[in-house]
């Protein structure tokens, strides 16, 4: 596998499933959502990790607290390498689009165990 190409087929599939994703967002959380950067790293192989939501989950977050934290959300290529193995594009689109919305559900404030429960893993 082509890592350099496979990880800007990451990054484009990303960018078209974040589109996506806040395209369809509730309208008084758009311009919320729309504001969280997102970034593809190419990441670490052995850790397994899709994504990684860091900062103030949007239920906790206050303007005047010094403990309020921008942010932000990473999706690590190699974490779906393993995944595109087993897997066709469309199936790639689909994981990464899950990637993207259960990250965003760590900003809306969600646990772990409530995103699974809701079928976002």
């Amino acid at each position: 596998m082509d890592l350099q190409a496979f990880h800007q087929k990451v990054q484009h599939f990303a960018r078209e499933e974040r589109e996506e994703f806040l395209k369809n967002a509730p309208e008084h959380l758009r311009e919320t959502l729309e504001n969280i950067p997102m970034k593809v790293l190419m990441g670490d192989e052995n850790t397994g990790l899709y994504g990684d939501y860091s900062g103030t989950p949007y239920p906790k977050e206050n303007p005047f607290s010094a403990y309020s934290f921008p942010s932000d959300i990473t999706l690590y290529t190699c974490g779906f390498i393993p995944y595109f193995e087993h897997h066709d594009e469309p199936g790639l689109r689909k994981k990464i689009s899950k990637v993207i919305a259960h990250e965003y559900g760590h900003y809306l404030g969600f646990s772990e165990e409530e995103l699974r429960r809701r079928g976002v893993f």
